[in-house]
């Protein structure tokens, strides 16, 4: 992670409450996208990708990060780190417009399923009214509950 001490880091941002968050757009999906932003702003992230998105846009998790001196630069540090993770998934070239969004693969499925709060869940977040808000707005507008396929498992014959 980057040293809090440089310039660029003294600012209140990075001090706030972050998410790195993970939405499908289309069903099934078509691309994944993994994005970051403040904890507080994640409802109007996720209405900006809505309005910007032909295909509906369906959060299927997020990672919270809200301890340390800087929690929006370990969620900042964290998404660089899933970008390379997924390097191989990416849709257009790193750091070019776009380069946040992935195709589905089953290695991306399952990390997302493992590693992160799933919509199904967030009631059990109470102080993250913004989060739940989003995804509520996501019922309302009829953009249904992530599903993510199952692994296939093995026949036992």
């Amino acid at each position: 992670m980057p040293s809090p001490a440089e310039p660029k880091y003294l600012s209140p941002w990075w001090r706030q409450p972050g998410v790195v968050y993970f939405v499908a757009a289309g069903s099934p999906a078509q691309a994944i996208k993994i994005g970051v932003t403040q904890q507080t702003s994640l409802f109007r992230r996720l209405r900006a990708i809505h309005c910007t998105n032909h295909l509906d846009p369906r959060l299927l998790g997020i990672m919270l990060f809200d301890t340390g001196e800087m929690p929006m630069l370990a969620a900042q540090t964290r998404e660089s780190e899933l970008h390379k993770r997924f390097a191989a998934a990416q849709l257009r070239k790193a750091g070019t417009v776009g380069a946040e969004w992935f195709r589905p693969t089953r290695e991306l499925l399952d990390y997302i399923q493992a590693e992160t709060i799933r919509p199904d869940v967030i009631e059990e977040f109470p102080h993250l009214e913004d989060i739940r808000q989003a995804h509520y707005l996501q019922v309302a507008e009829g953009v249904t509950a992530p599903v993510i396929p199952a692994a296939p498992t093995a026949s036992r014959n």
